[in-house]
């Protein structure tokens, strides 16, 4: 229940792996309909996020990760229709439990 609320109140979620395999932080937070700030070395995350389509790619680099938090923090707008884009990504994508299953059991 924790978890919901915290995305729930985010504006956004950042997620900077290093070379992460998956990332179901980036599914989590899609499936909660926030953009993600992540980085270009952070692996898994960058086959669901794309820059300024549904969430921020940063430089792995504190300055320019700095960078994209303060551009979504300024601005509710662009905050909430990455957001939106990061749900329907997330959706067109079928990425379910139900249907992780059904590939799995094939």
């Amino acid at each position: 229940e924790k978890k919901f609320e915290l995305y729930a109140k985010a504006k956004a979620v950042l997620y900077i792996p290093f070379d992460e395999d998956y990332g179901y932080i980036t599914l989590e937070a899609m499936a909660s309909s926030k953009a993600v700030i992540t980085a270009k070395d952070s692996g898994g995350p960058l086959e669901f996020v794309e820059d300024y389509k549904n969430g921020l790619i940063a430089a792995p680099d504190a300055k320019e990760i700095a960078g994209r938090i303060d551009e979504l923090a300024q601005s509710e707008v662009m905050a909430q229709e990455l957001g939106a884009k990061s749900k329907k990504r997330l959706n067109d994508r079928n990425i379910t439990w139900n249907n992780v299953v059904k590939e799995l059991t094939k």
